[in-house]
């Protein structure tokens, strides 16, 4: 398996993580070891030492969870396509995957998310784009559909928060790494502000994981989806034409190259003394607003942010020859709104999203690239 590269720690420490064998796993590692690096580097087989098989099978009853005991194999990928395709046709199950499953699901995905440019650059005769998802595993359910009903040279880009405020967090995350495994290529998921621990912690997905695993492994599991949101890249730019994102332009990059030189982390919040909101941060908290100005800094104490405006987005479409700017982040009664002459395009995705009865949408582009306006009703 393909180690991960090394994160960024608050404290500054290295992370080292070493396999001498892998046959019996043992580990010499950091106490404050990179957990997805832990997880490569045989996290697996440490559970499968310290958990007895009574535990073991006391937890699956009780939770009614899936296990990976019948199949375990740490020299082989465990997500295959028959087993994958077997977890699809039984969505009941994606919410209720034991701890040995999620951390199979997340080795898996992790290959791909590493893998992937910051800036994901791509070309589609089709393509939908997918505002915030909160949890609303009916909405991607039918977006999914439709998809998958589209031609093969179809694109489906996301443009994050799945998570968080909704009611099943853990089932849209888990549905969403079993078909990027499937559709690596065709399948983009961008992070929003909600992939990320100081927020998710607070708003959703670390109450349902407390719910549905042993409460040893809560903290262990939460730090893992944690860690593969820092591996998600954050734009998209599809046929040269349209970028994507999820809260907005940032403040000081104009040319669209300068996002390759921004690096992925997993926190999203700049470090305590960064004197100003760096551009990552921005990418993914930033809004939009409908004036005539460029950038504007809202002073709120927990999430400072920038509103840009018209003058923003001309400048950044015309020095880079795009059409168009996708992005999600707020909550849109009717589901999405065209902004400045259609050339900002914003959706919101979660159809009756906590119980306001509003409508979700997202955006469908065909060959001839014709843009339709997809509703989602409550």
């Amino acid at each position: 398996m393909v180690k991960l590269p090394e994160q960024d720690s608050d404290d500054g420490k290295d992370k080292k993580a070493i396999i001498k064998d892998k046959k019996n796993s043992n580990l010499e590692h950091d106490v404050e070891d990179n957990l997805i690096q832990g997880l490569k580097s045989g996290y697996l087989a440490h559970y499968q030492d310290h958990m007895d098989d009574k535990e073991i099978e006391g937890s699956i009853k009780a939770r009614n969870t899936i296990s990976v005991e019948e199949t375990f194999d740490p020299e082989t990928l465990f997500f295959t396509a028959d087993k994958i395709q077997g977890f699809l046709s039984n969505p009941e199950f994606l919410d209720n995957f034991d701890t040995y499953l999620t951390m199979h699901l997340l080795i898996a995905v992790s290959d791909i998310f590493e893998k992937e440019n910051i800036l994901i650059r791509k070309q589609f005769e089709e393509m939908l784009f997918v505002g915030d998802i909160h949890g609303n595993y009916n909405c991607l359910e039918k977006i999914l559909e439709d998809f998958k009903a589209r031609p093969e040279n179809t694109g489906i880009i996301f443009l994050g928060d799945y998570v968080d405020r909704g009611a099943a967090s853990i089932k849209v995350l888990n549905r969403l790494f079993l078909e990027k495994l499937i559709y690596p290529e065709r399948i983009i998921l961008l992070r929003g502000n909600h992939e990320d621990m100081n927020i998710n912690k607070y708003y959703g997905l670390y109450e349902e994981i407390k719910d549905r695993f042993l409460y040893r492994d809560v903290d262990k599991v939460f730090y893992w989806y944690n860690e593969i949101f820092g591996l998600m890249p954050i734009a998209s730019l599809i046929n040269n034409e349209i970028i994507g994102m999820h809260g907005g332009l940032p403040k000081g990059l104009v040319d669209i190259g300068e996002f390759g030189g921004l690096k992925k982390r997993t926190l999203i919040k700049p470090p305590e003394d960064s004197k100003e909101l760096d551009q990552y941060y921005q990418i993914l908290w930033n809004r939009v607003a409908e004036e005539d100005y460029d950038f504007i800094v809202e002073d709120e104490n927990l999430h400072p942010r920038i509103r840009f405006g018209q003058k923003a987005v001309k400048e950044f479409l015309d020095h880079n020859r795009i059409k168009k700017i996708i992005i999600s982040h707020e909550f849109i009664e009717d589901g999405y709104r065209y902004l400045f002459h259609k050339q900002i395009l914003q959706l919101f995705s979660s159809a009756n999203h906590m119980g306001r009865n509003n409508t979700g949408a997202y955006l469908r582009i065909g060959e001839t690239g014709r843009e339709a306006i997809i509703e989602l009703l409550p």
